[in-house]
């Protein structure tokens, strides 16, 4: 996976060169963005929980692409649009841990995590996120998911129903 790094020109340009890009991909796009008031500098001066907690509130999910409402199997008509980070994770918490740790290791991480979809059912994710940045400004951050579920459950035994 290869994530277009920051680059310079107008955000709304490139943000929508990022959702074209990703629209039809096999791969799980998301795309969260800071609201127009809050918009953290790059690179972060220092990156606590306490500056990171008031990331969170303005932190939304903008767009998904199809890929992503089957991987994390969203009823027809249902999106994560307009969804907080600490929705997704479960917990304001985790989600101002997750953001602590991505923007103090740069803003460029590849991992692996367990989630569950909405069905309930558990699934392992190998992701690829990026911040998305204008001047030393941060717009956000999207990723590129990929269900890796079987290498957790491994290969189905030969012979084996």
């Amino acid at each position: 996976m290869k994530l277009p790094w920051r680059r310079r020109g107008d955000p709304q340009v490139r943000v929508a060169a990022l959702i074209e890009r990703y629209r039809a991909s096999d791969q799980a796009f998301f795309l969260m963005q800071f609201s127009e008031d809050v918009r953290p500098s790059w690179p972060p001066r220092q990156v606590t929980g306490l500056t990171v907690s008031s990331w969170v509130d303005a932190l939304r999910i903008t767009h998904v692409n199809d890929r992503y409402l089957d991987l994390y199997a969203f009823p027809r008509g249902r999106s994560p649009v307009g969804w907080s980070l600490d929705h997704l994770t479960g917990s304001r918490t985790a989600a101002i841990r997750l953001l602590v740790e991505f923007y103090a290791i740069g803003g460029l991480s590849q991992v692996e995590l367990m989630r569950h979809r909405q069905d309930g059912h558990l699934m392992k994710l190998r992701g690829e996120y990026q911040i998305l940045t204008h001047g030393r400004r941060v717009i956000g951050h999207y990723g590129l998911e990929d269900d890796v579920t079987i290498d957790l459950i491994g290969p189905k035994p030969t012979g084996v129903n």
